[in-house]
């Protein structure tokens, strides 16, 4: 079963069919090859897992392994180049019959890049990298910070990527014997302020590439928010921190219970700007602005070069279809599911194609430099979006 899974929706009925199967052994069999990887090469690399797998001592377990691993070393074998996105294919015996075989294997092409090349042989297929494209989104910065040491990093979805460690040499507030407590003040100051310094200068080297949609600060005591409060960030950062949490920790740690504490406030930046595009969106419709909305007005607009922006909704489940004939028959349709499957002049099953709306737009909107991005419906806008046909576009100029 080949399935482009291109979008979020898809992707997750995919998951929650494939995480319902379980194998009476270690028989099901997940493969994830990069977008980047040769597929010659995890085609290779299952020939020699199908020859390994006759060390099997367990004769059931073992046949259904390699009558896997055959199949999914047939089915790469018809691939003239690994798909844009990578490729995650999945098969074993799905029968839930004592002594019965069913071999059934799933070829998914996901909406976002595999970047993982994994191989599993288990009684639960690995979904792992499939569920963690659900929960990517936008990309923070995190900043957790004390006296002793400060952490950089940048949270992408769930996981977050450490990014640069500063250890600071400020003392602490006990003054050493032989010093007057004034001049070690001023010493230690002096060290602090160079450390903020530092911290500052690294939060501009290693964030000012990234395209971040804020920030979130965090550390024990009251550092941060001395180091948020003056002038060692830039005005923009400052603006950009969405919310400062006391955490027990810095490092790894920190980053967790930083992550942990700002989740409601991270969900709620997301939605709001999903709330406040969609606004906009019905704004220019009271106005009769420069809008357009629904499938065929939108795609009218892509078609004359009109629209600059596509808003579409991640549920939306409409296809464009085409189903031919060898007698020459031939049929085109927009649709959620085509109507027919025989050939209406001589009989004969048809054959279909198929290929997400969502594409359609993507691909007519590279050919005019507008931009495609999706809404979900988890506010009363989105869902509003989704009902009036779940899709509008923002126009360079009018179209009657």
């Amino acid at each position: 079963m080949v399935i482009k899974a291109d979008n979020k929706r898809k992707l997750n009925k995919l998951i929650e069919e494939l995480g319902s199967i379980r194998g009476r052994g270690t028989e099901l069999v997940s493969i994830y090859c990069p977008y980047d990887y040769d597929l010659t090469e995890i085609v290779n690399q299952l020939r020699e897992e199908e020859a390994e797998a006759g060390n099997i001592k367990s004769k059931r377990t073992r046949k259904n392994v390699q009558s896997a691993l055959s199949k999914m070393v047939d089915h790469l074998k018809e691939f003239e180049r690994t798909p844009d996105n990578g490729v995650a294919v999945f098969c074993g015996n799905v029968s839930q019959r004592e002594g019965k075989t069913n071999i059934k294997l799933w070829d998914i092409e996901p909406f976002k890049k595999i970047e993982v090349k994994l191989y599993r042989c288990g009684k639960e297929f690995k979904l792992g990298p499939l569920r963690e494209m659900l929960e990517e989104g936008a990309e923070y910065g995190m900043i957790v910070i004390d006296t002793r040491n400060a952490d950089l990093g940048v949270l992408k979805g769930k996981k977050v990527v450490p990014k640069q460690h500063i250890s600071s040499i400020v003392p602490g507030k006990s003054k050493p014997g032989g010093q007057s407590a004034a001049r070690f003040e001023r010493v230690r100051e002096g060290l602090l302020e160079d450390y903020l310094k530092d911290v500052a200068e690294a939060v501009k080297q290693v964030f000012g590439s990234e395209d971040l949609k804020g920030f979130i600060v965090g550390g024990p005591g009251p550092l941060k928010e001395k180091f948020i409060g003056n002038d060692y960030l830039s005005e923009s950062t400052k603006d950009d921190i969405i919310t400062v949490k006391s955490t027990s920790y810095t490092g790894q740690q920190g980053f967790e219970e930083l992550l942990r504490k700002s989740r409601e406030e991270l969900r709620e930046t997301e939605l709001k700007e999903e709330k406040d595009l969609i606004q906009e969106i019905f704004n220019r419709l009271r106005e009769n602005g420069k809008i357009s909305y629904g499938v065929d007005t939108v795609i009218r607009s892509l078609k004359m070069g009109a629209a600059e922006r596509v808003i579409v909704s991640e549920d939306l489940d409409i296809k464009k279809i085409y189903a031919s004939c060898d007698c020459g028959y031939s049929k085109e349709e927009i649709t959620e599911d085509l109507d027919i499957e025989t050939c209406p002049d001589c009989g004969e099953d048809l054959s279909i194609e198929e290929e997400s709306i969502i594409d359609v737009f993507k691909e007519m909107a590279e050919n005019t430099g507008a931009t495609v991005e999706l809404v979900s419906t988890d506010t009363s806008e989105g869902e509003q979006l989704y009902k009036m046909g779940g899709v509008a576009a923002f126009l360079r100029f009018r179209i009657e």
